[in-house]
């Protein structure tokens, strides 16, 4: 189980979402050549490739953001400082009950939100 500390730091916040970022790599590369994920996935990567996306963690506030890129077939993440220029927020919450059951999430990607790796850039 995922403990929250009483004074939780950026860096907490950040290596919870890498490790959701892990989950979602860890998914991705378990079912690459099954449908739907296969074309899903190709078609967001190919559309976004190069692409850096910042990803926020909020509780009640944004607690930790990152960089995320897309290269080929796997998420790269690169911290970046943590401010309301992001362009998803992720709740804690939701981190954490992925984090807390990764072997559902992988054995089922389709119930990780994909959301964020699905929107245009405007």
């Amino acid at each position: 189980m995922i403990e929250k500390k009483d004074q939780e730091t950026p860096e907490d916040f950040e290596e919870l979402l890498r490790a959701y970022l892990t989950i979602c790599n860890q998914a991705m590369s378990k079912h690459a050549g099954e449908f739907p994920y296969k074309e899903i996935w190709a078609a967001a990567m190919a559309s976004r490739k190069g692409d850096t996306m910042r990803l926020a963690v909020v509780d009640d506030r944004p607690k930790a953001c990152v960089s995320v890129n897309t290269n080929g077939q796997k998420l790269e993440v690169a911290p970046s400082a943590a401010d309301d220029n992001h362009d998803w927020v992720l709740n804690y919450s939701y981190l954490a009950q992925v984090i807390e059951n990764a072997e559902d999430y992988l054995d089922d990607p389709a119930r990780l939100d994909w959301s964020w790796l699905m929107m245009r850039r405007e």
